[in-house]
């Protein structure tokens, strides 16, 4: 069986919108647990992480600080894919991606 995905750059739009509007929803935002999106812009909720889970982010976070100097950690960073907006555990974004936020 194969899945049909619309383009990247349709997606990435899409993902952007529905992610906007997400993040400006007051109710979602009292909502506890990591939100991402699936394909279609539905919300999935995952539970709350745990503080061992918390704090291996952390430590993997401060490696790459020291390893990678020159951009920057994020933790819980979305990030739009063909399969919705998810929420990566530990990011590393390069200056110039930085500038573009």
């Amino acid at each position: 069986m194969n899945i049909a995905l619309p383009p990247q750059r349709k997606q990435t739009v899409f993902n952007l919108r529905r992610w906007a509007e997400l993040v400006s929803d007051r109710d979602l935002a009292k909502t506890e647990g990591r939100i991402e999106t699936d394909r279609h812009g539905h919300v999935i909720l995952n539970r709350v992480s745990s503080p061992l889970h918390g704090m291996c982010q952390a430590e993997i976070g401060f490696l790459i600080d020291e390893l990678a100097p020159k951009g920057r950690v994020i933790i819980a960073c979305p990030i739009s894919t063909a399969d919705g907006v998810k929420a990566a555990d530990v990011a590393w974004a390069s200056p110039e991606c930085m500038r573009n936020l």
